[in-house]
């Protein structure tokens, strides 16, 4: 007799477990009131970062193994992940670059000491331009390249998935 499991939710996250679950040969049933884009994960942005969770020995790990099966799915454009290049600023002080992100090529962004740079206008940016100029300066940043998830692709890849595993119901 085959494993079963029950999920309640045809989000980004009942989808995922669905298909872990389909994909090692469970028997698996999904109920769910909304579907696709009606539900929550079809209007959600979702870009990766572990931002602020507990308890973090436990949660960096889970985050990083993520993190590589959605670098993974890059490779299919059918999933709609891509990577993107993430920047995190501080206007007081010297933000800490987490251990886990320099594993991941996280770099340290020198801020131009400018009364009046623009939170984009960063040395060697991209961004640099004199278009939105506010008297704010950041003291110090670094910036990650991180999954970005159209949720509005993915949950179709995700559902293509799980029916392919041959548990639809």
């Amino acid at each position: 007799m085959r494993n079963r499991a029950a999920i309640i939710g045809a989000g980004v996250s009942g989808l995922t477990c669905g298909v872990v679950f389909a994909e090692r040969e469970w028997d698996v049933t999904i109920f769910a009131d909304e579907t696709g884009q009606e539900t929550t994960s079809g209007a959600a942005a979702a870009v990766w970062f572990p931002y602020d969770a507990e308890p973090a020995d436990r949660v960096i790990p889970w985050s990083l193994i993520t993190y590589e099966r959605l670098r993974e799915l890059t490779r299919d454009w059918q999933s709609g992940v891509s990577m993107i290049e993430i920047r995190q600023f501080t206007r007081a002080g010297e933000i800490p670059i987490p251990d886990w992100a320099k594993n991941l090529g996280a770099c340290p962004i020198p801020v131009i000491p400018s009364e009046n740079a623009s939170p984009a206008r960063t040395e060697g940016s991209r961004y640099e331009t004199s278009t939105f100029d506010f008297p704010l300066t950041f003291t110090s940043g670094f910036a990650l390249t991180v999954p970005l998830i159209d949720t509005t692709i993915y949950l179709d890849y995700l559902a293509n998935r799980f029916r392919t595993a041959g548990s639809v119901r």
